[in-house]
């Protein structure tokens, strides 16, 4: 039983980036379903901003020459794939040893949370570059805000310390996130997409 139990927490290791302190502290926590739901789609979340930072990534490096600002988007979509990406790995650490799926069998509205529709991500693949960049920024800055909404209703209604302290690094990367996006598009004569508005009530555990 001892070996079935270390294989398991190795495992679980590993899925989670190395992060094992992460998950030593989500074994001994008590999750409600908000901590649940906040792994589960943030999860989600996540993955669709990894699909569209890659794309426009995937693009970027095969350009030969790259101006200042594509060089900082090439930076900036490449740290959205890696954080993000290690930080799916956390979360599904955490619901394996909560014994819950990885899928929220009822998400919330993605699309009201900021996320492309499947069409717009396509998009960032045969669009002209430059149009594609445009979009990129767009759409991303529209999906670090429902990612921020997502995260400001876990620090009210989630109860572990490993969901907390990830909902606070998702609030002040993305946030920062956004202001650099946002001046980017400047720069590229563009503007952001309307603000997300909150949804009224909006409770994770829903």
């Amino acid at each position: 039983m001892k070996t079935t139990q270390a294989t398991l927490f190795a495992v679980l290791t590993l899925l989670a980036g190395g992060a094992g302190g992460y998950l030593l502290k989500a074994q001994q926590s008590q999750p409600t379903a908000a901590d649940v739901v906040f792994a589960q789609d943030m999860m989600t979340h996540h993955s669709q901003a990894v699909d569209m930072a890659n794309r426009i990534y995937v693009r970027l490096l095969a350009e030969q020459k790259l101006s200042q600002q594509d060089e900082f988007m090439k930076y900036l979509s490449y740290d959205i794939i890696t954080s993000q990406s290690n930080q799916n790995g956390q979360m599904l650490g955490w619901l394996s040893l909560w014994n819950k799926p990885a899928t929220n069998p009822s998400p919330m509205d993605m699309q009201a949370m900021g996320m492309a529709t499947p069409e717009q991500v396509a998009a960032l693949s045969s669009l002209p570059l430059n149009e594609a960049k445009t979009s990129f920024l767009q759409l991303m800055i529209r999906h670090h805000q429902g990612g921020v909404m997502m995260a400001e209703d876990a620090l009210k209604s989630a109860r572990t310390d490993v969901v907390k302290n990830m909902a606070q690094r998702v609030v002040q990367a993305q946030t920062s996130e956004i202001e650099g996006m946002k001046s980017m598009l400047e720069k590229l004569n563009a503007e952001p997409l309307p603000d997300l508005e909150d949804m009224p009530g909006m409770e994770h555990g829903h």
